[in-house]
């Protein structure tokens, strides 16, 4: 009889407790550090909220929410179609080299600011934008504490029309 409960204590720890504990650990690093708070914050004061910001798709709810500006993609995918190809859309907007490509997208979401965490370092596994660089293109708006930083997008492609 004992050992029926010690085996029922320890299916019930195994089915709860863990899974608890795991999910418990995963919020606590998907929860916005007062750094990313404070370029929110700065966003909101800075930019215009018809704006839109380019983040990781983790933290387009809190970027629409705390900043109130528009975002690429956020949680919300119903209305959105096509989301895969926004998805690799972002990826390339915030990793690729090629930096023709990068403003194309850019331009084609009307990105006006890159929000740059530590969140997107992971994700994408980068330290920078390669193309953050470019200060012709790239104005570096801000940073503070080691945190996010947020960069101004100043160039726009233009199409040539074929004579």
């Amino acid at each position: 009889r004992r050992l029926l409960i010690a085996l029922l204590v320890l299916v019930f720890l195994l089915n709860s407790v863990i899974p608890s504990v795991s999910y418990a650990l995963k919020a606590t690093l998907e929860t916005p550090t007062d750094q990313g708070i404070k370029a929110m914050s700065w966003l909101r004061l800075n930019t215009n909220a018809t704006e839109t910001v380019l983040t990781t798709v983790r933290e387009g709810d809190l970027l629409a929410y705390a900043a109130g500006n528009r975002n690429v993609a956020d949680s919300n995918f119903i209305q959105i179609e096509n989301i895969n190809l926004r998805m690799d859309e972002i990826r390339i907007m915030y990793g690729s080299k090629n930096e023709v490509e990068v403003i194309r997208l850019l331009n084609k979401y009307d990105v006006k600011y890159i929000f740059f965490s530590e969140m997107a370092q992971e994700e994408f596994r980068i330290s920078e934008p390669d193309y953050a660089k470019d200060k012709q293109c790239f104005r570096l708006v801000y940073s503070h504490d080691s945190g996010p930083v947020i960069y101004k997008v100043l160039c726009r492609l233009e199409v040539q029309g074929g004579d």
